[in-house]
């Protein structure tokens, strides 16, 4: 399988810690940032941020954390379906932060991709250095807490010492293997305690005595999902029969599973080999079981054991597995079309974002399976867009938002980026790291004296508030307000300048995804198309797509 070698060492701690490893590709950031936590030595239970120089940022809670998100904080696109590789094929360096509230910034080089690597799981070449003790303050505290330590600090710098555990590179090798092999990667403890006993256990129900359980209604629903005849009038009997009926079909189950990705479907695919008590599963797990059970495809017994009956395992070992990767693939690539127009446009109509999607890719999409793709994700609730029959728009905005930005979009042509490029605002966090913006960086650092991630979170906050075409007044109070550091007159205004020149290179949703410099130039000098910039297409226009 893919697999990156990478180099991840700690910043300002001395002596230094680092490791070099190899990484599996194909895996989400909740699921790398467990891994690199578990390489270094931290206890994983503190938020993170992935941050990449092209401008890529990734938020959230590591893969198996018992800890939820703080109240009001959006899961960024770890919780979605997107793995490492966007991120890691297009840089050679990473920030990697750990616990945003005593920020350890990491650095990770991407030495190597290697594209035959035999295991599925992580696994560390080399390394030196123990991990710092969890909650003691961040690295600059801790520093000072070995090099100069005051009286009051000398019994916790010994302590520091004394449980420092030496870097033990097969210790840790044994751990990652036994915790990300396909076999126990569900597991919190050892597979021997596991409350799920083949020997000591009644036999699992079969598929029609597990539908037994289910209300008439939920039948009724689950058919509507796989596409059966109107049921509305048949009795739970016939109901039972027929759910059982469609479960199985092969060409029906290949439809009902294409929005899964490798992770989930790996974790399908053990549960059809091993039932599993709830208590045995980490959080994550359990919410892809209940995803499944929510399908039809996984039920859980009274005693609280997932499983898959067997005549569903059956239908799922005919199905063609390549084919039905293919299909999953092409439905997660549609879905992220959707997904970067209306965060790049904000407000998309739905026939533009067809023949968007059409130009760009040679199997074409229709609008019918379009929407209903959107509808199915919407159901099961793993989308953030919302629709009319006309166009679809940013799950987050309201009605007053989404009128006030077709009205300012009104006349606008379509800015069609590449696709490369495109599909990067499938991201949420995903903003353009412009030259401009990295001066209103530079002046969080230099100015108000900001870390570099505060800057840099900060940064990106105001960006997305230029972008959806928040008030620059709004906007210039924020940094106050998110630092509690007072500006002065000075800077204040010199702030101000840079926000509204990195505004102007800022591609805003009410000028359809130009930015305001690109707007003037076409009023002012009444640019031809071919006289646009390269990565820059106004749609439609009087040059065909096609």
């Amino acid at each position: 399988m893919k697999a990156y070698k990478i180099n991840i060492s700690l910043n300002t701690v001395e002596p230094k810690v680092w490791r070099q490893a190899i990484i599996p590709a194909d895996i989400t950031f909740r699921r790398l940032s467990a891994i690199l936590n578990d390489i270094i030595g931290w206890m994983g239970e503190n938020l993170f941020t992935l941050m990449a120089p092209d401008g890529q940022s990734v938020s959230g809670m590591p893969d198996g954390s018992e800890v939820d998100l703080p109240a009001g904080m959006i899961p960024g696109m770890e919780q979605r379906i997107q793995t490492i590789d966007t991120m890691f094929d297009s840089n050679e360096e990473l920030l990697y932060i750990y616990n945003l509230s005593e920020p350890w910034e990491h650095r990770i080089l991407i030495e190597e991709c290697i594209p035959d690597y035999p295991a599925d799981y992580p696994c560390v070449i080399e390394g030196e250095g123990a991990c710092p003790p969890e909650s003691c303050g961040g690295p600059v505290r801790f520093m000072e807490t070995m090099n100069c330590p005051s009286d009051v600090e000398m019994e916790l710098r010994d302590r520091y010492l004394e449980e420092a555990e030496p870097f033990d590179a097969a210790s840790v090798n044994e751990y990652l293997e036994f915790l990300y092999n396909s076999e126990n990667l569900l597991l919190q403890g050892d597979i021997e305690d596991s409350h799920w006993d083949k020997e000591n256990t009644e036999p699992l129900p079969d598929l029609k005595q597990s539908l037994e359980n289910y209300r008439a209604e939920d039948l009724k629903e689950i058919c509507r999902e796989l596409g059966g005849s109107d049921c509305s009038r048949l009795s739970k009997d016939a109901l039972i029969n027929l759910t059982a009926e469609l479960l199985t079909d092969e060409i029906r189950m290949e439809g009902a599973l294409c929005d899964m990705q490798d992770e989930q479907m790996d974790f399908f695919t053990a549960l059809c080999e091993n039932p599993f008590h709830f208590l045995d599963l980490e959080e994550t797990a359990r919410a892809q079981a209940d995803e499944f059970l929510c399908r039809g495809y996984v039920y859980q017994t009274v005693s609280g054991v997932y499983f898959v009956p067997s005549e569903i395992i059956k239908c799922y070992e005919r199905m063609d597995q390549d084919s039905f990767r293919k299909k999953r693939m092409r439905t997660r690539r549609i879905l992220d079309y959707c997904l970067a127009g209306v965060h790049f446009y904000g407000v998309i109509e739905t026939d533009r974002l067809v023949e968007i999607f059409n130009h760009q890719n040679s199997e074409p999409v229709t609008r019918e399976l379009l929407m209903r793709l959107l509808a199915f994700e919407m159901r099961h609730g793993n989308c953030r867009i919302q629709w009319t029959p006309d166009y679809f728009y940013l799950g987050e905005l309201d009605d007053e938002d989404v009128e006030w930005i077709l009205c300012q979009q009104e006349g606008t042509p379509y800015c069609i980026l590449p696709e490369q490029e495109f599909l990067k605002y499938a991201d949420f966090y995903y903003c353009e790291n412009t030259l401009a913006w990295q001066r209103v960086k530079h002046f969080f650092k230099y100015e108000m004296h900001l870390e570099d991630f505060e800057g840099e979170i900060l940064c990106h906050q105001l960006q997305e508030l230029v972008r959806v075409g928040t008030d620059l007044e709004d906007v210039l109070e924020i940094p106050e307000a998110a630092a509690s550091v007072r500006m002065d007159e000075m800077q204040m205004n010199h702030f101000m300048e840079l926000v509204s020149d990195a505004r102007n290179s800022t591609r805003l949703m009410e000028y359809r995804g130009f930015t305001p410099n690109e707007m003037q130039a076409r009023k002012h000098e009444n640019l031809r198309t071919q006289d646009l910039p390269d990565n820059v297409t106004p749609f439609p226009g009087t040059t065909p797509l096609s």
